[in-house]
Parts: structure tokens; C-alpha cells; sequence
């Protein structure tokens, strides 16, 4: 089920997947999909284009049998690092705030995921909010930036070693700054693939359980 909806005047609409047999009086873990440069735009449905780059694969039939689960897929108007830029990082936080208001979610559930520039925009979300994601989850991502305030949060990266868009350095430079900090970080570095790995990655059998075991503030957890 897909409702297509947006945040008042904000210029940055998203789609909300909420899995069969929802129940309010339920609560449930959120995913938020950033999708990369290519989606941008404000039609409210490239982002989904080839399945959300595979991202749909999170909550497939077998997937929410495990746990089910609501999934956000917000679309950035622009594709110059939109998912950095401080007005972005706002208007998501507004995202999230409506999405917490009409639904019923597990505010210590709630996890971030993209790719390209959506895995630098996942990053930078939780390098914005870091109290507020249970899990992050970037691919094929570029950037830096200080790890100190996310290290209590689990990451899972993955990049390819031969990607000729967004050079590998990027996320090993963070996950060896997250490493750092003592932070847990699982890091998938594929031999090849180039730069579109997400079908692969999304398509991983340990990611979405490793996802949902992963709660706000819980450091026992990995």
C-alpha cells in the first residue's frame, strides 16, 4: 500500500509504504529510503524508479513476515548534494515529526538508509539528528565529517572497490573515523559491481534482520 503524501509547503514530497494489516494500536520500526542524483525532482515517483534502486527489497513479503515494518521514500528536489544541504535536513526532520503524527512508530526503531547521494545524505542526517536513528545504513556514499556524535549508532556500509562515480575512499575514510570512536560499523567492500550495488546490497539476507535488531540508545547490541 502506498499513500502519496508530503509535509505542508515543504517542496520535498515523499512516498509512505505502510505493510498490509497495519494496526495503530500496534507500533512499528520505520526505514527511510534517500534516493541518489538520478531521482531527483518533484514528481513524487522517481524515487521508486527500478524498485527504489532496490531498495523495495527491504520490505518484501519474506521481510515483513519477519517484522513488518513502514518504509519512507522522500524525493529532493535537486540533485547538486541535496541531502546535505541544511533546508533538506530540515524539511526530512519535518518528514519525520508528520510521519510519527499519522502513524503509529516506534520512535526508538527508526532507521535511515540511501545510496549515492543518499548514502552521503544518511550520513549527514544522522550527523544532523543523532538522537534520533536507531541504525544507519549508507552505500556507495562520499563525504566526511566527524564521527564523535554518532557513536552510538550501528552502521552497515557497502561500496565496491571498482565504482568509477563515487570513489571507495569516502566510506572507508568514515568507517575508519567511526572505528575510531569506538563506534560498531560493519562495512561490505565488493570487489566489483561499480556503482550501482544497491540491488546486491538491499538484496543482502542479513540486512534487514540486522536492521531490526537494532534499537535507539541500546550500544549491547551488533
Amino acid at each position: 500500500l502506498y499513500s502519496n503524501t508530503s509535509p505542508d509547503n515543504t517542496g520535498m514530497p515523499y512516498r509512505i509504504f505502510v505493510p498490509a494489516g497495519y494496526n495503530a494500536s500496534q507500533s512499528y520500526p520505520l526505514i527511510v529510503f534517500l534516493h541518489g542524483a538520478g531521482e531527483a525532482g518533484t514528481n513524487n515517483t522517481s524515487q521508486l524508479n527500478n524498485n527504489a534502486n532496490g531498495a523495495m527489497k527491504l520490505v518484501s513479503d519474506a521481510n515483513l513476515a519477519i517484522q513488518p515494518t513502514l518504509m519512507a521514500a522522500p524525493q529532493c528536489p535537486t540533485n547538486s548534494s541535496c541531502w546535505g544541504q541544511a533546508t533538506s535536513l530540515s524539511r526530512l526532520n519535518a518528514m519525520l515529526d508528520q510521519i510519527a503524527e499519522e502513524f503509529s512508530i516506534d520512535a526508538d526503531r527508526v532507521h535511515v538508509t540511501g545510496l549515492s547521494m543518499g548514502g552521503h545524505g544518511t550520513w549527514s542526517l544522522v550527523q544532523n539528528r543523532p538522537d534520533r536513528f536507531a541504525s544507519a545504513v549508507p552505500m556507495s556514499g562520499y563525504g566526511g565529517g566527524s564521527a564523535s556524535a554518532m557513536s552510538g549508532i550501528p552502521f552497515w556500509y557497502f561500496h565496491a572497490i571498482d565504482d568509477d562515480i563515487v570513489g571507495v575512499a569516502g566510506s572507508r575514510n568514515q568507517v575508519n573515523s567511526l572505528r575510531a570512536q569506538n563506534a560498531r560499523v560493519i562495512y561490505t567492500e565488493y570487489a566489483t559491481g561499480g556503482h550501482g550495488i544497491w540491488s546486491n546490497a538491499y538484496g543482502n539476507a542479513l540486512l534487514f534482520p540486522w536492521m531490526m535488531a537494532q534499537w535507539r540508545g541500546n550500544s549491547s547490541l551488533s
